[in-house]
């Protein structure tokens, strides 16, 4: 791995490799990207079986895997992240992102999804408000962003997406919980 954003190669693995039977469904996200619904045929969007994975409901979403994008996060997404976190309605479940150099494996964009009735360190932790539903960690072992908001995940996203062009942070992990 060269660089955090190293460009996208059809020849490594990719989730376009995956076998049918990986694919779980495809998912598409409603009109205000509030919530998703479930396709049982290969949309822009997918679920799919995780090889390696941390719990028994370990699973991949593939935002758009036909678009070949690399590890790096993008607006959509956080969307499809924020909206099946909401879809799922399980306070255990966790949405995840790792880019490259923060131990992702595949250079194809792709979320975790899994489930923790363990609360996590940094849900714990004391934050320190920067502005509106920005937050930043205080006393944290490595310092992050904490954004509060109700269930509009297009501007969650919005806010997201800022603080990435931005380059106020280099995005290297990416937690979405309820709570």
């Amino acid at each position: 791995i060269s660089s955090i954003d190293q460009p996208f190669d059809a020849s490594s693995f990719n989730f376009n490799k995956v076998t049918e039977k990986e694919v779980l469904c495809g998912v598409e996200l409603s009109a205000d990207a509030d919530c998703v619904s479930v396709s049982m045929d290969a949309s822009s969007s997918l679920i799919a079986v995780n090889d390696s994975p941390i719990s028994e409901q370990h699973v991949l979403l593939l935002p758009s895997p036909k678009d070949c994008l690399n590890q790096v996060l993008t607006k959509e997404a956080i969307e499809l992240g924020l909206s099946f976190l909401i879809s799922v309605g399980d306070p255990d479940t966790r949405i995840v992102f790792n880019s490259l150099r923060a131990f992702a494996s595949v250079n194809h964009l792709h979320l975790h999804a899994y489930q923790c009735s363990e609360m996590l360190p940094v849900e714990s932790c004391r934050v320190e408000h920067i502005a509106g539903c920005c937050y930043t960690l205080s006393g944290y072992p490595v310092p992050g962003f904490v954004f509060q908001l109700d269930t509009d995940t297009q501007d969650l996203a919005q806010v997201l997406l800022v603080v990435l062009l931005c380059k106020v942070i280099i995005l290297r992990r990416c937690c979405i919980l309820t709570g």
